[in-house]
This record gives C-alpha cells, structure tokens and sequence, in this order.
C-alpha cells in the first residue's frame, strides 16, 4: 500500500484510523444502529410524568 521510502510510511496507521473511523461510523449510521446508548439510561418522552405549565 505505501512504500517503505515514501514520507507517509510512518503515518500509515494513523491514515488507516482516519479511513476506518468515518467507515464505520457512516456504516453504523446507515444501518440504522444507535451509538453510546445503553439499557439502563432512560430515554425523554413528551407523554412522560410532569407536565410544564
């Protein structure tokens, strides 16, 4: 892929983070998943108790 002689030689994995990152991000956006959620964090509703007057 690069060059053992080319100047990008020693950034290679940190060019191959900045390729893979956004991937899986779009990927995971895309398909729809949900990320840094977990079960036990409750979610906002607006039918929810309390009301604003």
């Amino acid at each position: 892929m690069i060059n053992k002689n080319s100047f990008l030689y020693i950034y290679r994995w940190s060019i191959a983070f900045v390729i893979a990152l956004p991937a899986f991000m779009f990927y995971h956006d895309f398909t729809g998943g949900r990320m840094f959620t977990f079960s036990g964090q409750q979610q906002w509703n607006s039918s929810g108790p309390g009301y604003h007057k």
